[in-house]
């Protein structure tokens, strides 16, 4: 296995993730937040989805791919979800999945990086962070308001060595 099959595996288990956590949430569970201000559920989904399409068009715009905004700043400094279906999202991640696959994987092969990382691969890293942290946030989100945690632990077992 070459170090990009294994980037690639990593890029596409946390896909699952993504995808097995919005399988999980109940309709009712979409709009909740902390109490204390911080963004829905549905926006923290729609802000991860985002986040792909916020470094490709910074420092890959030549493999946006479907990769698509998810939201926008207003003049004001509001912020606009530009979508908010589960499907909507849950394909909006895949394809920006895609995109920086592509990205960092076309980087790799032309010997270059993107600007402030050595390594093309470390953006997917922080990808991953990136999403994990949300997620985690999400499961709090849920616990404050009482709601038992979507049922991705066993998914996630099952998630870890798939191709």
């Amino acid at each position: 296995m070459t170090g990009m099959d294994s980037i690639e595996r990593m890029v596409r288990t946390n896909g699952r993730i993504n995808a097995a956590m919005i399988d999980g949430l109940e309709p009712d569970d979409w709009n909740l937040t902390d109490g204390l201000g911080g963004e829905s559920i549905r926006d923290q989904l729609t802000h991860i989805a985002h986040f792909r399409y916020g470094w490709l068009k910074e420092l890959a715009p030549e493999h946006m791919g479907n990769a698509r905004a998810t939201m926008k700043r207003g003049d004001d400094g509001s912020i606009q979800m530009l979508i908010s279906e589960p499907e909507d999202i849950k394909t909006s991640l895949l394809d920006g999945d895609e995109a920086a696959f592509q990205a960092v994987q076309a980087a790799k092969a032309q010997g270059r990086s993107f600007e402030g990382y050595a390594d093309p691969a470390m953006i997917l890293a922080r990808t991953l962070a990136h999403d994990a942290n949300h997620r985690g946030t999400i499961m709090s989100v849920l616990r404050i308001n009482g709601r038992k945690r979507p049922e991705i632990r066993q998914a996630m077992y099952g998630l870890w060595g798939e191709e």
